[in-house]
């Protein structure tokens, strides 16, 4: 019964999330133990296409359309009766979608990630819909987002490192709880919710795109969590406090970025593009800094260093690997122990010449680079999706090398 139910739930959670259309015929099968039957139909009906997210939050309507094609199509072909109520829902989207042209599908639609969390664990619970999501174990995002970067730009698109960042974050909460956490190409938003959900204590989000901004700040506002305010009034304690902001990395001041405090810094899939590699790096690097907030000079001698360089193969990562501190050493645990910034990005390596590029500019700049991705092992929270794989991207964290002086 356990098993049904849980093949029931990553069904509904597939359907929300856009997953692939084979993926969620797979599960249908599953359910049916190999037939789309009248049982399984009715839960289609009711827990997908008649959920009460996905009324208020619709996704992309040729999806649905398909989906529900594929759907009868099978169960015809099984010799299985097809519910009424679903002839008539393919009838309606077949009639919408009739003078369906180019500019739907390139339009933004809703994706509903449900985080499940498992049953022992403590979980954060989002605010949706002016009410928080009760499901036990679940956390639930609903975003707007692009189907593919002609729409929109890359910003409005959900991209798969900030999946895998998202969970990382909701996995070791105690990295970011109390902490004030800034996001460069903060995209859809999504990390931000997530850090909000962890009670980090101030979150900004940033991004260079316009478009992306105004679309993040919907999403924020969808989840309730982009104003403080807002919070207060629903009986929220200690709200985090989640900003948006115009950020390109070209234009950044360093003063601009040292005053803001961040302690933790994310991004996800931000290390694609040659020509913006140094300027990605200028902005960690300011980010980052030392103690005294500026970036100082570096005695290159004194840090012991070695490039492993990326390869095809795929089973070595690009990393700078560096002394390790003395274990007895006491991490510093907050901004009044004058202890450095740390940030976590997570990537997936498409081009080996650019991810090269980015650690020997990162190194240059006074930056440490680690592969931490087989280290701090996240949850696997989102245990539906396929559509992205997760042994394709690593997670690096990045330091001032200053900091790695003063902990040994």
């Amino acid at each position: 019964m356990e098993d049904k139910k849980s093949r029931q739930l990553h069904m509904m959670a597939a359907f929300l999330a856009m997953e692939p259309i084979n993926v969620l015929m797979s599960i249908a099968r599953e359910l049916g133990r190999g037939s789309i039957t009248e049982e399984v139909q009715i839960f289609i009906h009711e827990q997908c296409i008649n959920n009460r997210i996905c009324r208020n939050y619709p996704p992309n309507q040729l999806y649905v359309k398909n989906f529900l094609k594929k759907i009868i199509a099978e169960a015809e072909s099984q010799f299985i009766e097809v519910l009424d109520i679903l002839y008539e829902q393919y009838a309606q989207y077949l009639t919408y979608c009739k003078d369906f042209d180019l500019s739907q599908n390139t339009g933004k639609c809703y994706r509903s990630l449900m985080f499940m969390f498992p049953s022992s664990n403590h979980f954060p619970l989002a605010w949706h819909e002016n009410q928080q999501i009760r499901e036990p174990g679940i956390m639930t995002v609903t975003l707007r987002s692009s189907l593919n970067m002609l729409e929109g730009g890359t910003g409005c698109c959900i991209w798969p490192s900030s999946l895998f960042l998202s969970e990382f974050v909701l996995s070791h909460p105690q990295l970011f709880s109390s902490k004030c956490c800034f996001e460069v190409g903060s995209g859809v938003g999504l990390v931000g919710i997530c850090l909000a959900n962890v009670k980090a204590s101030k979150v900004i989000l940033s991004d260079g795109d316009l478009s992306s901004l105004s679309n993040m700040k919907f999403n924020l506002e969808t989840n309730q969590v982009a104003i403080m305010e807002k919070l207060k009034q629903k009986g929220c304690q200690d709200p985090t406090f989640v900003e948006s902001r115009y950020l390109t990395w070209e234009s950044a001041s360093a003063d601009e970025l040292q005053n803001c405090g961040a302690e933790v810094i994310l991004g996800a899939d931000v290390i694609y593009d040659p020509s913006c590699v140094p300027h990605l790096v200028r902005v960690l690097a300011a980010l980052l800094g030392t103690k005294n907030g500026s970036l100082g000079s570096h005695d290159e001698t004194s840090v012991s260093e070695e490039f492993i360089t990326y390869n095809e193969n795929r089973s070595i990562f690009c990393s700078i690997e560096l002394e390790k501190p003395d274990k007895n050493q006491k991490d510093n645990k907050g901004p009044n122990n004058n202890a450095y910034p740390v940030a976590y990005i997570a990537n997936v390596i498409r081009n080996f010449d650019t991810f090269n590029c980015f650690l020997r500019v990162a190194s240059e700049a006074g930056l440490s680079v680690i592969d931490i991705t087989e280290k701090q092992r996240s949850m696997n929270l989102l245990p539906y999706i396929s559509s992205f794989d997760r042994t394709s991207i690593h997670l690096y964290r990045i330091s001032s090398l200053d900091s790695m002086r003063d902990t040994r």
